[in-house]
């Protein structure tokens, strides 16, 4: 998004449009020498969707949550010695070389649980782990070695603080704040940070109506995703959020799927979960880029119910768990990760019918209806949608207006459209913004923003007004051009973002070129 194509036309389906396709082409299991990965080779059964079973855990115990190790030689998971969920649990590391089992925590009637995702730190050097071994469930840390236990929190009581992920950093850790009730479905989370030595204790999400659990830090510490579900009985949405606790993101937006077990892929463009989206009877992994869209199935095994994935640090595998019968224990398992340099056009983007229409805020809900219902009955199937911030200086340089329109489009626009069938792609322009009748209300988009323009051979900057024959301009209107190569582009990128994550099936930046 940040490679601004000259005097084109640019099409770019983003939130629904596309994702990444899958590879074809699988790593070879070398034999070695050795019992032990003549054994893992034989243990090592391909599935029909071609993941490979990693380990099998000892009759009657569980194995769950893997998470890769910085250098992508070892897994860390959590086995419980009763079977699925139930303890006690401890944690062990699995090298995928060798299939050598090691354990980490002492033998003891403790429940010791790892986060899939990020839970191995390599500037520390540490695991972190949830723990019961003390006076509460708190957060632990231990070194990779299985030494140097050290207990990060310490508190008495509820909340249990479960569910850790490292920042790349290693200076902070995001868990979960759980509120236990008699059942499962009765626990409540909320998601917290703490600094690595446990001071600082900081709530990130606040709202009461929701539950919040199984936080993980994102690649660049810049954003935390999460699992998220209305209170008392909604599903599972997957969501991000800043790691200030600002910015809200709703990533998946099914209300028919539950959608769990998120963390990121490497280069942090996708996240990676668990999601019987499709109707599914069992779970199954799926991908979905960052800023939301349309989901890609990466499992596809039709008696498993896989979760808790982790993708490998070279971006080439997903590990995760697996089990075939409800209940039954699980064993560790993993397939090739969605190539990350394959976009692939959806069906509906091959087959489009399109229109366009405009949407402005003043519209009633009769109004939208009537227009969509128009283009569904004349077999419309594709409408590229008009609205303010595609073309409005205001609308889009100004924050409160800029987030009246998208909700305006997030909650009025698209959810009628999608219920009659229709796609929207959202009309933007590049690099113009037209300041709507400031010639007259003393608003001059230079003046507010001279940082943002361009600026021709002879240092004057690129805007006018009043201009002869330019059809989409009145004659108070000023036309302000903007250079990528200034502060506008992130601010751009920011707000294509914000854009990306409201609904839209696609976005389509018109003309994107340098005036001068």
């Amino acid at each position: 998004m940040k490679m601004f194509v000259e005097k084109t036309l640019l099409a770019v389906l983003c939130a629904g449009g596309f994702l990444f396709g899958l590879t074809a082409s699988w790593l070879a299991d070398a034999a070695s020498p050795s019992l032990q990965a003549l054994s893992l080779v034989r243990m090592r059964e391909t599935r029909s969707d071609g993941a490979t079973r990693l380990a099998s855990p000892v009759t009657g115990m569980s194995d769950q949550n893997p998470a890769f190790s910085p250098d992508g030689r070892h897994l860390v998971f959590t086995r419980l010695a009763n079977g699925y969920n139930r303890g006690p649990a401890g944690l062990f590391v699995l090298a995928l070389d060798s299939g050598e089992i090691t354990r980490l925590t002492p033998v003891e009637d403790q429940d010791n649980v790892n986060l899939p995702g990020a839970a191995w730190n390599d500037v520390t050097n540490g695991i972190v782990f949830a723990s019961d071994r003390a006076d509460a469930d708190d957060l632990w840390m231990v070194a990779t070695d299985g030494t140097h236990f050290v207990r990060i929190t310490s508190h008495v009581g509820l909340p249990m603080y479960m569910e850790p992920s490292w920042s790349p950093t290693g200076d902070w850790i995001v868990f979960e704040a759980s509120r236990s009730g008699e059942s499962e479905d009765d626990r409540v989370g909320g998601i917290w940070k703490v600094r690595a030595d446990g001071s600082e204790l900081t709530q990130l999400t606040h709202d009461p109506d929701c539950d919040d659990r199984q936080p993980n830090w994102s690649p660049a510490s810049d954003r935390i995703v999460f699992q998220r579900r209305r209170l008392p009985s909604g599903q599972w949405d997957v969501y991000t959020v800043a790691s200030d606790g600002s910015k809200l993101r709703n990533v998946t937006r099914d209300p028919m799927t539950s959608d769990t077990d998120a963390s990121w892929s490497p280069d942090g463009r996708l996240i990676v979960y668990s999601s019987d989206h499709g109707g599914l009877p069992r779970p199954s992994i799926f991908v979905i880029p960052a800023v939301g869209g349309e989901p890609v199935r990466v499992t596809h095994e039709a008696n498993a119910a896989d979760g808790a994935p982790s993708w490998s640090p070279d971006g080439r595998w997903i590990a995760f768990e697996s089990h075939t019968v409800d209940d039954a224990p699980a064993a560790l398992w993993r397939i090739a990760a969605p190539s990350l340099d394959s976009p692939v056009w959806p069906d509906w983007a091959h087959t489009a019918r399109l229109a366009g229409a405009a949407f402005e805020l003043d519209m009633s809900e009769e109004e939208i209806d009537a227009k969509l219902q128009q283009a569904a009955d004349e077999g419309v199937s594709v409408l590229i949608a008009d609205a303010p911030t595609g073309w409005s200086y205001t609308a889009w340089s100004d924050t409160s207006e800029f987030n009246q329109v998208l909700s305006f489009m997030r909650d009025s626009v698209f959810p009628v459209a999608h219920a009659k069938g229709l796609k929207v792609v959202w009309y933007l322009t590049g690099l113009e913004l037209v300041c709507e009748g400031c010639v007259n209300r003393g608003r001059d988009p230079a003046v507010e923003h001279p940082d943002w323009m361009q600026i021709d051979r002879y240092g004057n900057i690129v805007q006018f007004a009043g201009v002869q024959d330019i059809f989409w301009l009145e004659r108070d209107d000023l036309d302000a051009w903007l250079s990528p190569e200034s502060p506008y582009r992130d601010f751009y990128i920011n707000r294509i973002e914000e854009i990306a994550a409201c609904g839209a099936d696609g976005l389509w930046i018109d003309v994107i070129y340098l005036l001068n």
